[in-house]
């Protein structure tokens, strides 16, 4: 006679060895007899209380991973943020001609073009070197200053309006700045970071480190202009440790 053979594939689940024969004869009385003498108690631990101790551990633990998996991914989330270097297919970098070839004609002006509401500044070459962008285009994260420090910490360079109303603060390593009015966040520059400026310049900070006003302040007397031994420079040459 023939039968159809199929082998049993053993079960590696926790729950299944937890009420296995094996844990019942050697795992339990073992944990029973370290509890016992760890707590000092009179007489062993039966395998019942065992059993349920060590589930309510594991449903615990358990529990504490699915509660902390939002606040994980939010860290990672914030710490692998990267501003978009693309919108609508035209990318940093695109040459003007190419922006006109794939988004049509009346796309450009002399200078900048303009994407579904999205500014892409050219530069001497007719390249795409950065985006201006609106709040609608940027993480509702960074509508306040607060909430853009919460998720990308301390600007490299913070550039404070004549007026004390206005701020810019451009994170370099990461290619943005971010301009406040009275708090509230009224657009993005996206692309390398060169000073940083809001003019005329009120204030200037580079790493936390105060510039303007001072001696050391890179911009003129107008607050518009930088000074003439800082024109073929930028913001990293006066990093507190350049």
């Amino acid at each position: 006679c023939s039968r159809d053979y199929r082998p049993t594939q053993p079960s590696h689940s926790l729950a299944t060895f937890l009420t296995s024969p094996i844990s019942a004869k050697y795992i339990y009385p073992l944990i029973s007899r370290r509890i016992t003498i760890i707590c000092g108690f009179n007489q062993p631990i039966d395998l019942i209380t065992v059993q349920t101790a060590i589930k309510i551990i594991i449903f615990a633990v358990l529990a504490a991973l699915a509660a902390s998996v939002p606040a994980v991914y939010k860290f990672a989330s914030d710490l692998f943020w990267s501003a978009p270097t693309s919108f609508d297919g035209v990318s940093l970098g695109m040459s003007k001609s190419d922006v006109i070839f794939h988004k049509g004609a009346g796309t450009c002006s002399e200078d900048l073009c303009e994407i579904d509401k999205v500014k892409a500044i050219l530069d001497a070459e007719e390249k795409v070197s950065h985006f201006l962008v609106t709040p609608e285009h940027i993480d509702p994260a960074f509508a306040s200053v607060e909430g853009m420090q919460g998720k990308l910490g301390e600007e490299t360079i913070l550039s404070v309006h004549q007026d004390l109303s206005k701020r810019r603060y451009s994170y370099a390593g990461l290619g943005i700045s971010f301009l406040f009015d009275t708090n509230q966040l009224v657009s993005a520059t996206i692309g390398p970071v060169s000073w940083g400026e809001l003019t005329p310049v009120g204030e200037y900070y580079i790493a936390g480190e105060t510039l303007c006003p001072g001696t050391d302040c890179p911009w003129d007397t107008d607050l518009l202009t930088l000074k003439s031994e800082f024109s073929e420079k930028s913001y990293a040459d006066l990093l507190p440790d350049s």
